[in-house]
């Protein structure tokens, strides 16, 4: 694996700082919608813009799983169990990622694999509760309502990732050839 840079450090830092922020304003709209999973439904539109931008940028195989690592540090003082849940499914995400494209090698890679992050989220969440938290409030403790949560899930975060990427297209911060483009700064445009 190649050494993290700067830049890449920066970015992710920034990136956990968004995590935390939207992620404890959508948690409590999440916890307003009356359906079983709907604080990761709510949280995954933008955890998909922030993981797409993220990848854009840096192209690194497995910074889903460096990101969701310093962010379960912030989540450590709610939960035990929601951190497993945050690195088991990021984890999850890169490896199936990894397996089945090895690296990013378009845009199409990026939109299709990102959402496998808000997937797994919802399993790992279901399996934790399960297994540690037998009393918990999460009220999907059924196979099929899981399944049909986290396919909503996966469709919601693809169609937010792909929107992402087709916004920046449309901004032309993208590069024309996926292996040379990098997200193009403000000061980059006007040149």
């Amino acid at each position: 694996m190649k050494k993290i840079k700067t830049k890449e450090l920066t970015l992710m830092a920034i990136s956990v700082a968004l995590m935390v922020i939207l992620g404890t304003i959508l948690y409590f709209v999440g916890r307003a919608l009356p359906i079983p999973g709907g604080r990761l439904l709510a949280m995954a539109p933008a955890y998909s813009f922030i993981f797409t931008a993220l990848i854009l940028r840096t192209k690194r195989m497995g910074i889903i799983s460096l990101v969701s690592f310093a962010f379960g540090f912030f989540v450590l003082k709610f939960t035990i169990f929601g951190v497993i849940a945050i690195w088991a499914s990021a984890f999850l995400a890169d490896i199936l990622s990894f397996i089945l494209i090895g690296s990013y090698k378009s845009y199409r890679d990026i939109y299709l694999t990102v959402p496998l992050n808000s997937f797994f989220q919802i399993w790992t969440s279901y399996f934790v509760v399960i297994n540690f938290v037998p009393d918990s409030k999460f009220t999907q403790q059924a196979f099929w309502p899981t399944l049909g949560v986290s396919i909503l899930i996966y469709i919601i975060s693809l169609i937010s990732s792909r929107y992402f990427i087709k916004l920046m297209e449309k901004r032309s911060l993208l590069g024309k050839d996926f292996k040379d483009s990098e997200l193009k700064t403000n000061q980059e445009m006007r040149r």
